[in-house]
């Protein structure tokens, strides 16, 4: 299973949105969306649950034993 930042990231970029589209939904800064979606800062849960919302994703965490968490 990918890491859930991998998932988020895939998934944004399958929705054909921009960034800037993304961010103004959702009512943040797109330089801290783009900044998030490089991996250069952590996604927090809100930000996941808000793109899990408005993308519609069904988005899984591998956090079976032994396995780093996302």
């Amino acid at each position: 299973m990918k890491p859930l930042s991998e998932q988020v990231r895939q998934a944004v970029k399958a929705s054909g949105m921009t960034n800037g589209e993304i961010a103004r939904a959702l009512g943040i800064d797109k330089a801290n969306l783009g900044r998030a979606l490089r991996g250069e800062q952590r996604l927090s849960g809100e930000l996941i649950d808000a793109l899990g919302e408005l993308l519609r994703l069904r988005l899984a965490d591998d956090a079976r034993p032994g396995k780093k968490a996302a």
